[in-house]
């Protein structure tokens, strides 16, 4: 998320010669960090680890305007709705699982409701088995140590989107290839109906699990 109004002409004319079938907003990690309703990086994400790097970094890209000039509504009555293929499925809603308390997670729900804006996908957190560094020990801590308590956390959350919106499309996160995380997603299996995987590979520790040689050759092929 940049500096530039979700109506900004130039913007809304590269939207619309994209195409774009599918937009997801607020987007990937921002999304951790992010709140809706307020249309800027969550106060909460200062207090350390990734969120703190968001915030400060690009937290002033953004702290400029007024709050909720980046927010759902004037998202979607600009850029968002811009391409055709957008406008006929509506956005990805992606919402905040990570920094949010859960009361506020809750809210984020209804705050979408409020606006007004079609709902028909939803996803619960970017990428929740990553990891992130620990301020205090400068150790590599995940936000949650396996799918189950990932989904645990979230199964209000979910509860929440069915209630307000029945026709709405639940997204959970996954992992390419962490089966015992995915293994955790399927034991909470009815209260969702996707599951989102961001696959990177080849990248060099994948293609280190393959041993030297012709595997990871044929690997990046």
């Amino acid at each position: 998320i940049e500096n530039l109004p979700f109506e900004d002409p130039a913007l809304l004319r590269a939207a619309s010669t994209l195409g774009a079938g599918a937009l997801r907003w607020p987007g990937g990690s921002v999304a951790n960090y992010w709140s809706i309703a307020d249309g800027r990086y969550d106060d909460h994400a200062k207090s350390g680890g990734l969120g703190k790097v968001y915030a400060d970094i690009w937290g002033p890209r953004t702290a400029w305007a007024p709050r909720g000039t980046f927010g759902p509504r004037q998202f979607w009555d600009g850029v968002g709705s811009a391409s055709a293929g957008a406008a006929q499925t509506g956005p990805v809603w992606v919402l905040n699982v990570f920094s949010l308390s859960p009361a506020e997670q809750l809210q984020q729900v209804a705050f979408l409701r409020q606006t007004g804006v079609p709902v028909s996908r939803v996803e619960l957190g970017n990428e929740a088995w990553q990891y992130d560094k620990n301020l205090d020990s400068g150790k590599r801590v995940r936000r949650w140590p396996n799918g189950s308590a990932y989904m645990a956390s979230i199964l209000p959350v979910c509860r929440r989107v069915r209630e307000l919106f029945p026709g709405a499309l639940i997204s959970v996160s996954g992992h390419h290839a962490d089966q015992r995380w995915n293994a955790g997603l399927a034991e909470y299996a009815d209260h969702f109906d996707a599951v989102s995987l961001h696959v990177y590979s080849p990248i060099q520790c994948d293609l280190d699990l393959l041993g030297p040689g012709l595997n990871q050759y044929s690997a990046v092929a």
